[in-house]
């Protein structure tokens, strides 16, 4: 074919010159790679920064793994090299905490205050950035090279949402399920980190998110959901007093696993819709007709007891579920990429 001159028609049809129409959109940067900088220089900021601190918060995300299972993560010398360099920079950089003059937040928090100018677009990039996490997610519909609609497993009361995802939407099939940061900028949903999980991996996600946030509330005082609480604070037997609070936070994780009870089923229903070609709409009509009660029961709060306090706990409660969302995903995927690389037991050779 020969080359097209700038100020030609453009072949499409549209009437206008080539460079003011499709030779502008194949020159013009992607979203993934616009984001790939924005994240890149948020990285190169934070090392730079506070480079002292930076094997610490390291250390947060490897806190389940020892030396060696962290020498084989970090070699290089497998197919997930890459993905756990991502998952570091990602976690260090938006989850990472960092202190200055006595003063801790992320990462993210002190490149806000103190990078300097930076355009609209960036700032709401960034802004969005601090409000993403790292959750869980099974796809529902795929469009290869434009996006995908995804379920958010941790939060079943949120809509199935299409995310603009030009190479992950090539790599991924329905009913697939995906570590994922969500972003809100540039005027869409789009992908600002991702690593893939098997099928059968939701169903575990979940149940280490549930009994993990319940733990984390009833450590953090969160313990509405527990009948008599207060009765282990008066219990003089130390012993006593721990089979108490196992018993509490036991109390709250079976809670918990009975909300998410009716999930399953609707997310059941939406991704075999979408294995036979149904229509994304309809499916979330599923999701809809059994939650809607439910969850407007849920969030009615009388004018009176929205005070402060309730608005303060309502953001902490928040901040604790972005909290267990990103340990869970990211330690389950580490521990399925050391999985992947160990060398077979002794024990499973034998039995080859």
């Amino acid at each position: 074919m020969a080359e097209i001159g700038r100020n030609e028609r453009c072949p499409c049809g549209s009437g206008k010159k080539f460079k003011h129409c499709c030779l502008l959109v194949q020159t013009q940067p992607s979203l993934e790679s616009i984001t790939a900088k924005r994240l890149g220089r948020l990285a190169d900021w934070i090392a730079a920064k506070f480079r002292s601190q930076i094997s610490g918060q390291a250390d947060e995300l490897y806190f389940e793994f020892d030396a060696d299972e962290r020498e084989i993560l970090n070699s290089g010398d497998h197919a997930g090299s890459d993905s756990v360099s991502s998952l570091v920079t990602d976690f260090i950089c938006i989850d990472g905490v960092f202190e200055l003059r006595g003063v801790k937040q992320t990462g993210l928090d002190w490149y806000l205050e103190a990078s300097g100018p930076m355009s609209l677009e960036d700032r709401e990039f960034y802004e969005a950035l601090s409000f993403s996490g790292l959750r869980a997610y099974r796809v529902v519909s795929v469009n290869p090279g434009v996006g995908m609609e995804l379920l958010d497993l941790f939060a079943d009361e949120m809509d199935v949402a299409f995310v603009h995802e030009k190479f992950g939407s090539t790599q991924v099939a329905v009913n697939d399920v995906l570590g994922a940061r969500i972003v809100a900028s540039d005027g869409v949903l789009h992908v600002a980190f991702m690593v893939p999980f098997h099928p059968d991996d939701g169903d575990l996600l979940v149940e280490n998110y549930v009994e993990d946030l319940a733990l984390v509330r009833a450590q953090a005082g969160f313990l509405d959901d527990v009948d008599d609480v207060d009765d282990v604070d008066d219990v003089d037997d130390v012993d006593d007093e721990s089979d108490e609070d196992e018993a509490a936070i036991n109390d709250a994780i079976a809670r918990y696993a009975l909300a998410y009870e009716g999930k399953g089923a609707a997310n059941d229903a939406i991704t075999s819709e979408a294995a036979h070609g149904d229509a994304a709409p309809d499916m979330q009509s599923d999701l809809d007709d059994g939650t809607d009660d439910e969850i407007d029961h849920e969030l009615e709060i009388e004018d009176e007891d929205f005070d402060e306090d309730s608005v303060r706990n309502m953001f902490d409660e928040m901040n604790l579920q972005d909290v267990v969302a990103a340990r869970v995903v990211s330690t389950y995927w580490l521990e399925s990429v050391l999985n992947s690389v160990r060398p077979p037991t002794l024990e499973s050779a034998s039995d080859e």
